[in-house]
């Protein structure tokens, strides 16, 4: 898996990273499973296939899906075999 961040300016307290994954199936490791935090995250798929689970249910994902993520809920991402995984998360 690769990960990259974009650092911006100290004043524009926003996080952007870009994930990509071979077509291998698993759980989003960068953050160690189910996770959360204070900023609502968003997440637009350009490709891959699985379920994300979010406050207790799972929902079906693919790419060319956007995620909005409240903030503080719990979440994590398991991907499927198939296709290599690419997200960006804001």
């Amino acid at each position: 898996m690769r990960r990259q961040n974009v650092p911006l300016n100290r004043d524009f307290p926003v996080l952007i990273s870009e994930t990509r994954r071979g077509a291998e199936p698993g759980e989003d490791a960068a953050f160690g499973g189910l996770h959360h935090h204070a900023p609502m995250e968003l997440q637009y798929l350009f490709s891959g296939t699985g379920s994300y689970y979010l406050d207790r249910r799972l929902y079906p994902f693919h790419g060319r899906h956007l995620l909005l993520i409240p903030a503080h809920a719990a979440h994590r991402s398991v991907f499927l075999a198939g296709k290599p995984l690419h997200k960006v998360s804001i």
